[in-house]
């Protein structure tokens, strides 16, 4: 509404990006904007594929990383912030991911007992 843009930006320049989502994005963001149960909404929808929303999700419970889309579960920074919300959740990530030593470095610095979701080949490495 071009009144209310203008109130907003009486003496200062206003930069507006807008986005379009889908009904099933939107409905997933509002949910973890209002501390809504995900998991039953996570089940069914489509944006378990959208980087951006599993981001919000997993910021509020790692172990939501469970429904996310497999590319997801591979991708490092949905991993690492899900572990950092939730240790456990390193469990859900990718086996590449739970193979990949400098990532799992990453994530046992942050969270010790998260070597145990590991790989065995990592679990048993010493310098680790």
């Amino acid at each position: 509404d071009r009144i209310q843009l203008d109130s907003l930006c009486v003496d200062a320049e206003l930069s507006l990006t807008l986005v379009r989502r889908s009904l099933d994005q939107a409905k997933l963001l509002e949910a973890v904007a209002s501390g809504e149960k995900l998991s039953a909404l996570l089940e069914v929808s489509e944006a378990r594929s959208d980087k951006e929303v599993m981001m919000a999700v997993v910021q509020k419970d790692g172990l939501l990383l469970r429904f996310a889309h497999d590319s997801l579960k591979a991708d490092e920074d949905v991993v690492f912030e899900a572990v950092r919300q939730n240790r456990v959740a390193m469990r859900f990530a990718a086996e590449s991911l739970r193979a990949e030593m400098t990532f799992v470095a990453r994530v046992v610095r942050q969270h010790g007992q998260a070597l145990q979701f590991a790989s065995e080949q990592l679990r048993r490495d010493t310098g680790l």
